[in-house]
């Protein structure tokens, strides 16, 4: 009863006419998939070495491209991560790693999130290995919050500076709303 049943279904799908069809496709075809290799060639460890330490950017090129980096974020119209970037300013330099100390958390927070974008670019433009690590100055930070004013302080002192505002307090009797 069984092999009756599967009898019926191999001839209403036609699965021997199917398997020739593909068969034949593969062979006509130009298309031939890539595979990934199971694993990478084996290189000398010397000359893996040698190789990395030809990818690492030096301390000088980065100190010395930095500017220039920052110039050809700002040419693609990067204007954002520029702009966070100037708050930041490089704390130290080791082979192929920068270290960017923002004294603002809101610079700290959008280059965290663009890290990648950042990282992939700075790749592009030196040509090598780089890594770049995002801190936030907190003693900037605690300082620039008890330097901020308020509010009602920036108020009263615009109302104690700008012409305009002066005008239309001393001839309307006008208040600014705090």
């Amino acid at each position: 009863m069984q092999s009756r049943t599967l009898e019926r279904v191999n001839q209403s799908l036609n699965v021997a006419a199917w398997q020739g069809r593909f068969s034949r496709f593969i062979q006509e075809t130009n298309y031939r998939p890539r595979y990934a290799r199971s694993r990478p060639p084996i290189k000398e460890s010397a000359e893996q070495e040698q190789s990395d330490a030809q990818k690492l950017i030096s301390k000088d090129v980065l100190n010395a491209h930095w500017g220039a980096f920052i110039e050809s974020l700002e040419n693609q119209g990067k204007s954002f991560l520029v702009s966070n970037l100037k708050m930041c300013e490089v704390e130290a330099v080791q082979d192929g790693k920068i270290v960017l100390k923002c004294a603002k958390k809101f610079s700290f927070e959008s280059l965290q999130t663009e890290s990648t974008d950042l990282h992939k670019e700075a790749v592009k433009f030196f040509g090598g290995l780089l890594e770049i690590e995002i801190v936030l100055d907190k003693a900037s930070v605690a300082e620039a919050m008890k330097s901020e004013k308020s509010a009602a302080e920036l108020f009263k002192e615009l109302s104690e500076t700008n012409p305009v505002i002066k005008y239309l307090i001393e001839h309307f009797g006008a208040e600014p709303l705090y």
